[in-house]
């Protein structure tokens, strides 16, 4: 028994994009007449050669341009790399000599020790057509870039293969493509003779994840549970012990594309609520179906719904001068139906009017604050200076200086007023007498008040003098 194990370098080609999560693809299987790729045989660029190089036992093949830009599970990929197990891993490059603690034969889709050997932390994505211990006389890999943009197909074919402990040829031939635009994935076989499976392993199936060695935990896969004509494909139960070879012209499909009426995610909002008008952004997961298209809307009563122009990607900048509801519609386009997420209410809430009262009193009085919205509540920055009575508006006076009165509504919206608190004047100081024409001045201990006359027709003062002229008898 061999034991061939090597490690994987960093990540190659991968970058963001709108794409599918990896529980919306479809499984199908059909009949479709194989054809083989065309060109030479390439030789692996590192493995195990058996018998001074006839035989490649477990090789692999790095950084295999895709020709165009391939979308899976919400990243977009240009490049792979291939094991000689008829497997791929999007993205990864291989070592040329560098080796470490984990198999390339075992197949291991979801990373756990579950059924046989794993978890061998592979990097990820892995996209595998049938996942076993592949041996071959000579070589055996070969791929091709065919149609023109927007529907080019890539296909690599592992070409009469055998399996290692049974026979080195003469087996099986094994497909995989990848379609541009759709990002539909197809197995495709050709039945070549029966052979058993090194210790009874093997697995069709795709994972998600990203990432290179070693990608810990267990990942998310599909698995299907036979290699005939109807197999079911499986993301709860992994099946690693296959029997059977798939038939000529039998094909496997993965379908990213929408189907049916599209299942909306959940609106996130960064902000439902405000007293002056306010941006909130408004987003919904960017990882849907191949397919999906988006159109946030307005309503002002949740019931009456505008599209709002232009917003037709998965996040809208709202800018909220009144209260209103917004959702993201979902359309599949293969179907034409649509589906709306739950809505989100972004509220703006009326700010109370400005208080009405006085802003400077004397020590010790009471004074009452109103404010012509109702429903708020009234409170003192300084309750040392001046206390209110949060129901009524009710203020006390309590020492000398300066306090902030609030009134605030349920929702939080504010409004406030400074209020100073005076120390109250002593009694004035001067005559109670003046003839007409003649001046007389009046004084009080504390300084800093504003005099007045309550008959201006008798006599005048001085507002800030204290200075009294007497004007008629």
């Amino acid at each position: 028994m061999k034991k061939l194990i090597f490690l994987f370098l960093f990540l190659a080609i991968v970058k963001s994009g709108f794409s599918q999560p990896l529980s919306s693809y479809n499984f199908s299987a059909f009949s479709s007449t194989y054809t083989a790729v065309s060109g030479s045989l390439i030789t692996p660029t590192n493995g195990t050669s058996w018998g001074g190089g006839g035989t490649y036992d477990d090789c692999w093949y790095p950084s295999i341009p895709i020709g165009f830009n391939f979308n899976y599970c919400c990243s977009t990929y240009t490049s792979l790399t291939a094991s000689q197990n008829c497997w791929i891993v999007l993205g990864q490059t291989f070592p040329s000599t560098t080796f470490s603690s984990f198999n390339t034969f075992d197949c291991d889709l979801s990373n756990t020790t579950t059924g046989g050997f794993g978890a061998f932390n592979l990097p990820r994505p892995i996209i595998a057509a049938l996942w076993t211990d592949i041996m071959s006389s000579g070589n055996c890999l070969r791929y091709a870039t065919t149609g023109s943009a927007p529907n080019r197909v890539f296909t690599i074919e592992w070409y009469n293969t055998g399996f290692w402990g049974s026979s080195s040829s003469g087996l099986e031939s094994v497909e995989i493509k990848l379609y541009e635009t759709s990002n539909i994935i197809d197995f495709a076989y050709d039945y070549l003779g029966s052979g058993t499976y090194s210790f009874g392993h093997c697995s069709i199936g795709i994972t998600d994840g990203t990432g290179a060695y070693p990608v810990t935990g267990s990942q998310n896969y599909w698995s299907l549970n036979s290699t005939g004509t109807s197999p079911t494909a499986s993301m709860t139960t992994e099946s690693k012990f296959l029997t059977g070879q798939p038939a000529t012209n039998q094909v496997y499909r993965w379908d990213p594309n929408c189907t049916g009426t599209p299942t909306p995610g959940t609106v996130t909002a960064s902000v439902t609520g405000g007293c002056t008008t306010y941006t909130s952004l408004l987003s919904v997961p960017a990882c849907v179906p191949n397919g999906i298209t988006f159109q946030w809307q307005s309503s002002p009563d949740n019931i009456t719904w505008t599209s709002i122009a232009g917003a037709t990607n998965n996040t809208y900048t709202a800018t909220v001068t009144v209260s209103m509801y917004y959702r993201c519609l979902y359309t599949c386009a293969g179907s034409g139906l649509s589906a709306a997420t739950a809505s989100v209410h972004c509220i703006l809430n009326i700010p109370p009017s400005a208080i009405s009262g006085p802003s400077v009193v004397c020590l010790g009085s009471i004074n009452t604050y109103t404010d012509a919205t109702p429903g708020g509540s009234w409170s003192s920055s300084l309750i040392s200076v001046a206390t209110i009575i949060a129901g009524t508006g009710v203020m006390t006076a309590v020492s000398a200086g300066t306090t902030v009165l609030s009134y605030t509504m349920p929702a939080g919206c504010y409004t406030t007023m400074p209020v100073t608190v005076v120390t109250a004047p002593s009694p004035i100081a001067g005559s109670s007498t003046v003839c007409v024409g003649s001046t007389t001045l009046y004084t009080d201990g504390i300084g800093g008040g504003t005099w007045t006359s309550s008959n201006p027709l008798f006599a005048t003062i001085g507002s800030s003098t204290g200075l009294v002229t007497g004007v008629a008898p």
